[in-house]
Parts: C-alpha cells; structure tokens; sequence
C-alpha cells in the first residue's frame, strides 16, 4: 500500500513540475499567451456564429428560387437534351452548400448514366445531388445533359432541399414529349390513288396549271407559256421585266389516312414476348410516314385501337400542319402499348364516313378475313391500301 502511495506521489509531483515549467514558459513569452486568447475567443465566437447561422440558414432556404427546363419540348428517342437549373438567391444571407435532389423518371439518363433495361419508362431512377454556393443576390445556372432512351412524356415535379430539421421541397415543374425513334419509309415510295391539284399547298411541290393567282413581272427561268400576252400588250415592251407572267398556285392531292393495329391474335410466342417492341416498331414506322407527308405538304391522319385516357381508341383526322403534326406526335408519347376495341369497329367508321381517294397504310402484325373485307370496302370507295406487317425480323438491326 504505502508502494502504491509513494508511486502517485512521485506521479502527482511531476506533473506539478511540468506544470510550473509551463507556467513559466509563458511567463517569459506574454506576447504568445495574448495570442493564444485572442485565437481562443476567435474560436468561440466561430463557435457562436456557426450555431447562429445554422438556424437562420433552414429560414432564408425556404426563400430560395428554383426552377429548371428542358431546351426543346419535344425531342426523338435516342436524342440528347439540355436540362438547365437555375437557383437564385433572393436575400442579403449567404447560402453556403445548398444540395437539391431530383428524381429522374426511368427513359432519361443524366449527364453520361448508362441506360438500365431494368428500369422501366416512368419509374424513379436513384435521385440526383446537385450542390450550389450562393452569395447575396447571386443567381447559378448548371447544365446537365440528358440522354433520352424511350418513348413517353416525362413530368417532372418537385425537387428536395436539405435541412437540419426537415427538408424542404420546391415545385419545379419540367416536362418533355420524347417522341417515336425515327426510320426511314418514304411516302413517295406508296401508290398516288387520287388526281393532282385537289388542294393548293404553300410548299412548292407541284405546280397547278389551272389555277391562277395573280400577274408579276418576268423572271429568269419563267416558262414561255407563262407568260400572260393581254397583260404585256397594255404597255410597251423595253426589257425582259416588262413582260407580264401567270402566277399558279401550287398544289398536292395526296391524302394519307394511317392505321395501327396494337390487337395480337393467334401470336406465337415470340410474338408475346416482343409486343412492346413491336408495337414500338410500329408507332416509329407511322412517325416517320407522318412527318414525311406533313413536311411535304400531304395531309395525313392516325387511328389506332389503343387506350387514350377515357377513350378506347385514338383517331386525328387527315390534316397537314406543323400543328397537327405536334399533337400527333404528343399523343404517340403519352400513349399506352395495350389493344383497345376492335380493329374492325375502327376500320367501319371510316367505311361509315365514307372515306374517299386516300391512301391507305395499315400497320398490323396479322391479316384475317374480317379486315381484310373491311379494307376491299376502302379500296371500293376510291382508296389505295397498302399493308405493312410488323413481324420479329423487323426488330433484328
């Protein structure tokens, strides 16, 4: 016992002695220990202020400004687009590591992602950390690069900012329509069924010769039969411009009307495995036909028997506009790979409606004798048919 005692003795005193030689160290150096406590009150009061910041930080982060958008609003399955946020700091408080995560939907991968089979169009990819630096009245701006996989309309909504208590979620809607990919069928490629110049085109396609438009003066490479004598013979005739020419309207006569079967009937197996594929096929096949027709002046129309909203099928009449073209393109994206009423009830409303010298595109993945009776009944009323079956070999690439 009395070992032991002696041990924390000699312990005890040689701590004291290091002590006093501390002591005595700063004794003789009074700059350093006025140092060493100005550092020290440095240090609490970053102490202070850091726990004051803190709380004042999650209550400027609810005045934060946040919004982002997509470049185009419309863009092809396999194309990549710019996804820009802008954050901005509306207050005079500093906003130091802001993080703000987004979900992504599955079809749109971020800055270089590889795509996923697993996930499907629509469902929630892991979220994506984006952090930001904010002086007083600073504004940031961050790109990011969005490879967009599949077909669909993707709305995105909210976005989540961090807090020490709970998190903060701002609505920063975006929304992009990602069309069909595109092949490459061309109209001209089909039969013409009806005579040229039923309708006036302001694309120069097809020049009408039996309409007239109004007088202008000669220009190099005008035709001789043009040329509008009565009108040259009112004044005299000194140079080339003052010859008078005709001005014709131009015109195109062709009418597409496009039909998509998505029904499957006595299919083999392989057949089922790859609907979506198919059907995918199919829809990029009518895309690029539509764009072909609108672009050079035909009017065009779809109808499929697959489930829009509340309606069992979908149906655009036979229009030619940029216009038309965007709606039915919009409607491709939204739409929903499942049959909706029969192929045969679509087919007879157009034989109801007695649908007339167009031309015909079924897209289908088979033939019985019921559409086929239906389509003899079209090509009765002046339509030509042409049938596009979508097999498996058209998905070997």
């Amino acid at each position: 016992m009395s070992r032991y005692l002696n041990n924390l003795y000699n312990f005890i005193m040689g701590l004291n002695e290091k002590f006093l030689s501390v002591v005595a160290f700063f004794r003789e150096r009074p700059a350093l220990v006025a140092l060493l406590i100005i550092l020290l009150v440095i240090l609490i009061i970053l102490f202070i202020l850091m726990i004051i910041y803190k709380k004042l930080k999650g209550k400027y982060l609810a005045k934060l400004i946040y919004k982002r958008e997509f470049s185009t609003e419309n863009v092809y399955a396999g194309e990549t687009v710019t996804l820009t946020e802008t954050i901005f700091n509306p207050t005079f408080f500093p906003l130091f590591s802001v993080d703000v995560e987004e979900y992504f939907l599955g079809g749109l991968w971020l800055d270089g992602a590889k795509p996923n089979p697993d996930v499907k169009a629509g469902a929630e990819q892991e979220p994506v950390l984006s952090r930001f630096t904010l002086l007083p009245f600073m504004q940031t701006k961050r790109h990011h690069q969005v490879f967009c996989e599949k077909r669909g309309h993707y709305q995105i909504s909210t976005v989540r900012i961090y807090r020490k208590n709970d998190p903060l979620f701002i609505n920063a809607p975006a929304e992009i329509y990602v069309y069909p990919p595109l092949v490459d069928p061309m109209i001209n490629s089909f039969p013409v069924s009806c005579l040229l110049g039923e309708y006036t085109s302001k694309r120069r396609l097809i020049q009408d010769p039996f309409s007239f438009a109004g007088i202008r003066e000669y220009r190099f490479g005008d035709s001789m039969n043009a040329i509008n004598y009565k009108a040259t013979a009112r004044h005299p005739v000194i140079t080339m411009s003052d010859i008078m020419v005709n001005v014709r309207d131009y015109c195109t006569g062709r009418l597409f009307m496009i039909y998509q079967n998505f029904h499957l009937q006595n299919a083999g197996k392989g057949l089922y495995d790859n609907y979506e594929k198919l059907m995918e096929y199919g829809l990029s096949v009518a895309s690029a036909l539509i764009r072909d027709a609108v672009h050079n002046g035909c009017k065009v129309g779809f109808s499929a028997n697959c489930p829009v909203e509340n309606d069992s099928y979908i149906r655009y009449p036979m229009q030619s506009s940029e216009e038309h073209y965007k709606q039915i393109m919009h409607g491709f994206a939204a739409m929903r790979l499942s049959d909706g009423i029969s192929i045969k009830q679509l087919l007879q409303m157009d034989i109801d409606d007695g649908l007339n010298n167009a031309e015909i595109i079924f897209l289908t993945t088979y033939m019985d004798d019921e559409i086929d009776d239906r389509l003899r009944m079209l090509k009765q009323y002046s339509n030509a048919v042409t049938v596009i079956t979508l097999s498996e070999e058209d998905l070997v690439q």
